[in-house]
């Protein structure tokens, strides 16, 4: 894998962005008591900012949510067998008319899975020594 090397104008950029980091760096007291006016006008209105951007991502957040639990009810729902409301209709029907409840069919059984037997493995070969 080759090294890639900075060129010459990259180098010099990374020096002078060092530089300034520094100068910035030593003389931070000052500049802060320079920009503090600034940044305590500005303060109120980035919390505003803030608060207001929360607030709509997370209204945004509340519908994704909102529009992923109904795709969900009506898919179980679009699963349910109308066969099975039915029955329940059919039997609430006829215990308020006061009939005899008809008998329940017996749910299909599926028939069991066999697994596969797994191949047992060679017994290792017992060493015994007969220098003793």
């Amino acid at each position: 894998m080759a090294s890639v090397l900075p060129t010459q104008r990259q180098a010099g950029m990374l020096i002078l962005a060092f530089a300034a980091g520094v100068a910035v760096g030593a003389n931070w007291p000052a500049i802060r008591l320079a920009l503090a006016p600034l940044l305590a006008g500005a303060g109120s209105r980035i919390d505003d900012i803030y608060s207001a951007l929360t607030q709509a991502l997370g209204e945004q957040k509340e519908a994704m949510d909102d529009a992923r639990a109904e795709r969900q009810y009506r898919a179980r729902r679009a699963r349910t067998a109308p066969s099975v409301e039915q029955d329940l209709l059919a039997s609430l029907g006829s215990l308020l008319n006061g009939q005899k409840r008809p008998a329940a069919k017996r749910a299909a059984r599926r028939p069991a899975r066999r697994r596969p037997r797994k191949a047992s493995a060679p017994a290792a070969p017992v060493v015994t020594s007969s220098a003793a």
